[in-house]
């Protein structure tokens, strides 16, 4: 029977090259580790290494184990801390991941109010692609990924819906040439370098269906960068209205009288059925939710 144990030992004999440096690294003796790994093979009925003069080299058994092997611990680490999540959500780890837009906007709020409610979880937090966000949860790496995507579930085991849509809005300095201009249409705001976040899947075919391709003068998602660049230059962005806010609010930046084709941009949240039942979990989810109805409410008109 193999066992977590037997797979640390076989990719750290991979790796050290030697037995002897490998119990070494794990504080055993070399005739134990010797043992152990013999007694696995036996168990499998395979030989996994070759010793040769420089040392030992993986036999095509050991190749498979050593490539599965980091894969199955991995999974093994995330049962015990869902397991943990899952007793009562006062200890574990939860691993988040969210796209750029999300890491500067709704993050800023949602950890800090998470990580008061949990002070004992420790909290993960990534940015990532969605492609790469929907297959670290799939995979389990990841327990909630936010992200920006149009993919659909890929089996039973994942849950996702929508916590935003929002419309994309176009936006540049004040004083801005099209700042005063009404009606702009998709050419005329092409007209002027773009700035943009790594620009999403779903946005390829928006662009590409302008009759020109646009100049994108600046890619980044350093969102303070990319603002800033967009504040002393003539640079146009376009960014959900939320994100948008503090940045019109001053007076730093204006909305565009943008006419053209819709832009819409939306948060999904991607998770698997087993994180839902952690209490971590749904209170960081609810925080997330909670965050995106505030930001999108109509605000009340001020009083004179």
């Amino acid at each position: 029977m193999i066992s977590a144990k037997h797979l640390a030992q076989v990719l750290a004999v991979s790796r050290c090259g030697t037995f002897n440096r490998a119990a070494q690294e794990l504080n055993l003796t070399q005739p134990a580790l010797t043992a152990s790994i013999q007694k696995l093979e036996e168990s499998l009925g395979v030989t996994l290494f070759v010793r040769t003069r420089r040392g030992v080299e993986l036999t095509v058994f050991g190749q498979h184990v050593v490539a599965a092997a980091p894969d199955i611990l991995s999974r093994l680490q995330r049962l015990g801390d869902e397991l943990d999540l899952i007793a009562g959500g006062e200890r574990g780890v939860l691993k988040l991941a969210a796209g750029p837009v999300l890491i500067h906007g709704a993050m800023r709020r949602v950890v800090p109010a998470f990580c008061r409610r949990f002070p004992n979880v420790h909290l993960s937090l990534n940015t990532g692609t969605a492609q790469k966000i929907l297959a670290d949860v799939a995979a389990g790496r990841i327990d909630l990924g936010i992200a920006s995507t149009d993919q659909p579930a890929d089996d039973g085991t994942l849950r996702m819906h929508t916590v935003l849509e929002e419309p994309v809005i176009f936006a540049a300095r004040a004083g801005h040439p099209l700042a005063d201009q009404q009606a702009i249409d998709r050419a005329t705001l092409f007209r002027y370098p773009l700035a943009l976040p790594e620009v999403p899947v779903e946005m390829l075919p928006w662009l590409s269906s302008a009759g020109g391709s646009p100049h994108i003068a600046l890619q980044t998602d350093h969102y303070e960068l990319l603002f800033r660049a967009v504040r002393e230059s003539d640079a146009v962005t376009g960014a959900p209205r939320h994100l948008l806010a503090p940045y019109l609010e001053a007076g730093d930046l204006a909305v565009l009288d943008y006419r053209g084709p819709l832009l819409n941009w939306h948060a999904k949240a991607i998770y698997r059925q087993t994180s839902a039942l952690s209490p971590a979990f749904q209170e960081l989810l609810r925080l997330v939710e909670a965050y995106f109805a505030d930001v999108t409410q109509p605000q009340a008109p001020q009083r004179e």
